[in-house]
């Protein structure tokens, strides 16, 4: 089907959006815009943009602005995207800073996702490119909330097809059950082929293989049931529809707490407490049986989630992994659901105490005391370290930048994901050029064979040699590090809160070990131990 059918703009007639023809969709989505902010969208009410607007005013004041205090593209492309992660954990398509994780499936299909951009970039027109204010995000906002509803219609629709059922009459319990099921299958099926037709032979295929493949269908039935249990013997389609809404809310809760059980699994393997765990480590569980840990090391690479500061030693960076595509469990055409990145929830809470695009180091412990714990956070170095972040900013840190965004994996270590460079512009935000997570040409998990083979050449290249003036060093960091793992393996260093260097787990443990046993000789480390060896983290 190739349009997306909602309430328009004027007084509850039914338009739609050509996804085959640009011009008529722009069109289309610049008559929305219009109607939103001139309050007489049929589908959105002036309060509900309103309450928007009072949501949005913590985010917005918290971002670099322009010389008449309004946003720049770059910055409300990056509002828009975190305001749909932290709210619902999904990554708008087309607003994504870390790109997309899957290849559209056709020209219709590239076009429906791009919709995003196509209204953000149709406001900032409307408006002269003078950067938009609280009032023009929360249009955008309602605007796209309201096409992501519309598009949850029409796959409903395309489910009632494949099932041969109208939508213009009313279908027993039984046969809206087998509906959601088909409804839910291809949601999780992670297929966003073109328009929104699936074919009954389509929509078996991809519920067996949900039924066969994923641990978590028989929630899904549970969740389905449970939704058209009070239901009417009889139900009308727009019943169904809000059934299918609260499947995906139910839904959308599950896979919180799955995310959660991700990230406790990796937390509780030796060195999780310090946010990352040794790849032999990470692919030994996949080879024990939990084959959500299957990922191969390139894909792990791709992703920024392998951290290879001491090649010998690369390590899975806890954070990093668990949001990243792999774990997203769901498509549609707008967005693809995944893991909450919980470090936004500890940023909201910075925001909503600043109210600044940047602060001081001082005003930023303040703000993050409660989450601390104990009076004596932030430790020393910690507090040293975002001082020298302020330092080379005139004293003060953006709320959004690089620096910062260090400082809180630092801080934060399995909560917070550590930023690469590359993913962020000249304006300190991240850049939603970067399509570090386009991943499609990359194989995503390995066979059980594969891993034991890489699992075989990972605790191979811990006990090798190091090569020239790094062999005594090397020794050390392996005597060091298998000493430190037996410790965790018992438990010993469970409890400890991480410093900034990553304290707790193998390789920085052995670091500071091999540091130790030079200080005691009053050795210096040589230029080429600080560059592989002796560096507890990339810069």
């Amino acid at each position: 089907m190739a349009a997306l059918a909602r309430a328009g703009p004027k007084g509850g007639q039914t338009s739609s959006l050509d996804f085959f023809r640009p011009e008529r969709l722009e069109k289309a989505l610049f008559s929305e815009i219009e109607s939103v902010l001139a309050g007489t969208h049929a589908g959105i009410t002036a309060d509900s943009v309103a309450e928007l607007e009072r949501d949005l005013a913590g985010p917005f004041a918290s971002l670099p602005k322009n010389s008449a205090g309004l946003l720049e593209p770059a910055a409300v492309r990056y509002l828009v995207h975190q305001r749909f992660l932290r709210r619902h954990a999904w990554y708008i398509r087309s607003l994504n800073p870390a790109g997309e994780a899957q290849t559209p499936a056709s020209e219709g299909e590239a076009l429906r996702g791009h919709v995003p951009q196509h209204l953000q970039e149709l406001i900032q027109n409307r408006q002269g490119g003078r950067g938009l204010g609280v009032r023009e995000l929360a249009a955008l906002v309602a605007t796209l909330e309201h096409l992501i509803q519309g598009d949850m219609g029409e796959r409903l629709k395309a489910a009632y097809a494949s099932h041969n059922l109208p939508i213009n009459g009313t279908a027993s319990v039984d046969e809206v059950s087998e509906v959601l099921f088909t409804f839910m299958a291809h949601f999780l099926s992670q297929e966003h082929r073109s328009g929104y037709a699936i074919s009954p032979k389509q929509a078996r295929k991809e519920r067996r293989e949900l039924e066969l493949g994923y641990g978590g269908w028989s929630e899904v039935e549970d969740i389905v049931t449970a939704a058209v249990l009070d239901g009417k013997p009889e139900m009308r389609f727009e019943e169904t529809l809000a059934a299918a809404k609260e499947v995906m809310k139910q839904f959308a809760g599950y896979s919180v707490e799955e995310c959660r059980g991700v990230k406790t699994t990796l937390a509780a393997m030796p060195g999780g407490p310090s946010g990352r765990v040794l790849l032999a480590d990470f692919h030994r569980e996949a080879v024990n049986g939990e084959l959500i840990f299957s990922e191969t090391r390139e894909y792990l690479q791709k992703l920024g989630a392998l951290d290879t500061t001491l090649p010998a030693f690369p390590s899975v960076l806890i954070p990093n992994y668990v949001v990243s595509p792999s774990n997203c469990v769901g498509t549609t055409s707008f967005f693809d659901m995944c893991c909450q990145n919980e470090c936004e929830s500890i940023l909201e809470d910075i925001e909503r105490a600043l109210q600044s695009a940047e602060a001081t180091p001082k005003d930023i412990a303040g703000a993050l005391a409660v989450r601390g714990g104990d009076a004596g956070w932030p430790s020393a170095p910690l507090q040293r370290e975002l001082e020298e972040a302020a330092e080379a900013h005139g004293g003060r840190v953006g709320l959004h930048g690089l620096a910062f965004a260090r400082w809180l994996n630092s801080a934060f270590p399995l909560e917070c994901p550590r930023p690469r460079p590359g993913d962020y512009g000249e304006e300190e935000l991240p850049d939603a050029g970067v399509e570090f997570q386009a991943v499609a040409a990359v194989q995503v998990s390995a066979s059980k064979a594969e891993l034991l083979k890489e699992l075989q050449a990972e605790e191979g290249n811990m006990t090798l040699p190091f090569p020239g003036e790094e062999l005594q060093a090397g020794k050390e960091l392996r005597a060091l590090a298998a000493e430190a793992r037996e410790q965790m393996a018992a438990g010993a260093t469970r409890g400890l809160r991480a410093s900034p260097l990553g304290l707790g787990d193998v390789t920085s443990f052995a670091q500071d070990g091999v540091q130790a046993v030079r200080a005691e000789r009053r050795e210096e480390p040589s230029d080429q131990d600080g560059g592989k060896f002796l560096r507890a983290r990339a810069p």
